[in-house]
């Protein structure tokens, strides 16, 4: 006898029902989902239900629920065995009443954010969201004292793209915060202009994951009035000191996950305007799942299927100095927690995970960047060609926070050398108490696409002390080059590197140094170590 069962419901982007087999009772079944025929994905019937139970099915544990998007204009939903067979019920017609109306592809995509001492990064984050397909820029400038109004408003190729809003504090209520006063303020003017609005803060991106663009990304969720997005929260990578010729999706890419999310909603569907969700006028806005947001403000788990947002909150601890000093935009000024305590940098400096999603859309971003801001794009050339300026910044070391596949070996080793500290016979001593230089070159021999070439510090006598230094020099190596002629020069002139590390924050001691490059799927490193003494 084959699995049997029943499908329940299809409702509010969810597919319910039950499965198990009677002749194995302990195993779990698993399910498969087809939407008009085409497979959509699969769940595991394991969920408990008293009903079940009360039934005598088994021990009650054959429960499934599938959720996922059910895409306007759906007629059947089929669920079957392995063997291929419906389950009671299946397949499902959708009564087409039942459906909701499609809304337009796209309509018009407004980003509304409030801006404080934002000169450094607001072109960046403009020319980001006018490259994914943002159609205008609400921005309200909180009291700037570096001129990023100004800046905005003398340039005349923003005339029809960027509108910037005074919003100095005699514009709202001594009681209540910039922030949720100038919300108050844009919602009319913004239900007049209709479309999508989409409500972040300047260290905030929004990245389509699967869509070439943001109009894309939305057109998957015509049906609903609002769709929030899982912060990505990137943290220092290490930086120390500002560097702000560079960008910022290019300094940090560390990062790690969280429920917490930002949301993109109709502006005709909106109540009021809140900092991570809206208040609508009916239903709850939702998440790439089409899970209802929980308490306004976050999801029931992170989810990256189609969409995040890129959350630099920290930077520098340098820039995360400035950020503490000017306050909070949501509370009051001088209220208990206007000002953040630097525990919260602690608690936002992930390094989970090396995120690349937003690199898909950098070329893109520059053609727009030199359109809007040349000054600003030339800026980002320079400093993306050698090393950094003499003093702009030292790497630190990093400690291993990442998921243990993030470092496991993958196909083959890379080559490199460490030049500065020489090998000799004894362990190479590097100084704690400045500023250590460290040369060499390495490359991968098979060119794969989107490494990040590493430098690796592991205790000799303490296995939890364990670095890592990201290497952002690249350096012409001609007699690299020359040394492996059968090679193609892409993957070796430029194999060089001249570092500066700050280790005063390491524990003295004797160090195994190894040179590897990281990928999204593992880490190919040298095959030999080199050892270093800290101290």
């Amino acid at each position: 006898m084959t699995a049997t069962g029943h499908l329940d419901s299809v409702a509010d982007g969810r597919v319910v029902g039950w499965a198990w087999d009677p002749e194995r009772p302990q195993r779990t079944v698993e399910v498969f989902v087809w939407l008009d025929d085409r497979f959509a994905g699969r769940a595991l019937a394991n969920r408990e239900r008293t009903d079940l139970k009360a039934a005598a099915i088994g021990d009650g544990r054959h429960g499934f629920q599938f959720t996922g998007a059910i895409p306007p204009g759906t007629r059947t939903v089929r669920v079957t065995t392995a063997a291929g067979e419906d389950l009671r019920r299946s397949p499902f017609r959708l009564q087409a009443e039942l459906l909701p109306p499609a809304a337009p592809d796209h309509d018009g995509i407004t980003v509304l954010a409030i801006a404080r001492d934002e000169a450094p990064y607001i072109e960046e984050w403009i020319a980001h969201h006018r490259a994914i397909g943002v159609d205008r820029f609400l921005i309200y400038d909180n009291a700037s004292t570096d001129g990023t109004g100004d800046r905005l408003r003398r340039n005349p190729t923003l005339a029809d793209l960027v509108e910037v809003v005074d919003w100095p504090s005699s514009r709202y209520a001594p009681t209540i915060g910039p922030q949720p006063a100038a919300y108050a303020d844009a919602l009319p003017a913004l239900q007049r202009r209709g479309g999508w609005i989409v409500v972040i803060d300047i260290d905030e991106f929004v990245v389509p994951l699967a869509d070439d663009s943001l109009p894309d990304l939305l057109a998957r969720f015509r049906e609903v009035p609002a769709l929030s997005l899982c912060w990505k929260v990137f943290g220092s990578s290490g930086h120390v000191a500002r560097d702000d010729d560079r960008l910022v999706q290019d300094r940090f890419r560390f990062a790690g996950r969280a429920t917490l999310v930002k949301s993109i909603a109709r502006a005709g569907a909106i109540q009021s305007i809140g900092c991570h969700a809206p208040l609508l006028t009916g239903g709850s806005p939702v998440d790439e799942l089409r899970r209802p947001i929980a308490n306004g403000s976050a999801a029931p788990s992170p989810s990256y299927r189609w969409g995040q947002i890129n959350h630099y909150f920290a930077k520098s601890w340098a820039e995360w100095e400035a950020k503490r000093d000017r306050g909070r935009a949501g509370p009051a000024a001088g209220a208990p927690n206007w000002r953040r305590p630097d525990s919260h940098f602690a608690a936002m400096d992930h390094a989970h995970e090396y995120d690349l999603g937003i690199v898909r859309f950098r070329p893109r971003m520059l053609r727009v960047l030199a359109d809007l801001f040349p000054d600003r794009a030339a800026r980002a050339r320079a400093a993306g060609r050698g090393s950094p300026r003499p003093g702009t910044r030292s790497a630190v070391p990093v400690p291993t926070r990442l998921h243990p596949e993030t470092l496991r070996p993958s196909a083959g080793p890379v080559r490199g050398h460490f030049d500065v500290p020489a090998r000799s016979a004894g362990p190479a001593r590097l100084p704690a108490e400045r500023p250590a230089r460290v040369a060499g070159w390495l490359f991968d021999p098979a060119g794969r696409p989107g490494g990040r070439r590493t430098i690796r510090l592991r205790s000799a006598d303490d296995a939890a002390l364990d670095y890592l230094i990201a290497i952002e020099d690249d350096r012409p190596r001609a007699d690299v080059a020359r040394h492996f002629p059968g090679l193609p020069e892409r993957i070796t002139a430029n194999s060089g590197f001249d570092v500066t590390i700050d280790l005063r924050a390491m524990p003295h001691g004797l160090y195994r140094a190894r040179l590897g490059v990281r990928f999204a799927d593992g880490a190919a490193w040298t095959t030999h170590d080199w050892t270093i003494r800290i101290g």
